[in-house]
C-alpha cells in the first residue's frame, strides 16, 4: 500500500515540478503568475514519495517514521482541503477544473479508505 501511493505521489509531483503551467492549464485549475509555488509542491510531494518508499522498505520492527498513518493522514488532509474549495465554491473553476478536483479528492479518500483497511487487517493478524 505504501508503494502504491507513492508513486500516485511521485507522479503528480514530477508532473507539477516539471510542467506546472501546462499542467494547471490541461487540468483547468486556477492560473498562477509564477511557477515556482505548483513547483515547490511538486518538490514537496516527490518528498513524501520518497519518505513512503523509505519507510516501505524498513522492516515492520524499525518503522518509526511516516508510515501508512502518516499517509492516511496525509491524504485526508488533502481531500478536506480540496473537498470544501468545491463544496463551499471558494474558486471559480470551469466544468473540467472541477472534475479533475473531485476525482483527486476522491482518489484520496479511496487510498486513505484502502489504506486504513490494510492497516486493520495487518493489526488483526
Amino acid at each position: 500500500m505504501l508503494i502504491f501511493d507513492a508513486l500516485i505521489s511521485f507522479v503528480l509531483g514530477a508532473v507539477l515540478a516539471v510542467f506546472p503551467k501546462s499542467f494547471i492549464d490541461l487540468l483547468g485549475l486556477p492560473a498562477t503568475e509564477t511557477t515556482f509555488y505548483p513547483r515547490l509542491l511538486g518538490a514537496v510531494v516527490i518528498g513524501i514519495a520518497i519518505a513512503l518508499v523509505y519507510e516501505c522498505r524498513r522492516s515492520a520492527n524499525e518503522r518509526s517514521g511516516l508510515g501508512l498513518g502518516g499517509a492516511i493522514a496525509i491524504d485526508l488532509s488533502a481531500a478536506a482541503f480540496l473537498g470544501c474549495w468545491l463544496i463551499f465554491s471558494w474558486m471559480t473553476l470551469p466544468l473540467r477544473g472541477a472534475l479533475v478536483l473531485g476525482s483527486v479528492t476522491t482518489l484520496l479518500i479511496s487510498v486513505s479508505v484502502l489504506g486504513f483497511v490494510a492497516q486493520r487487517q495487518k493489526a488483526s493478524q
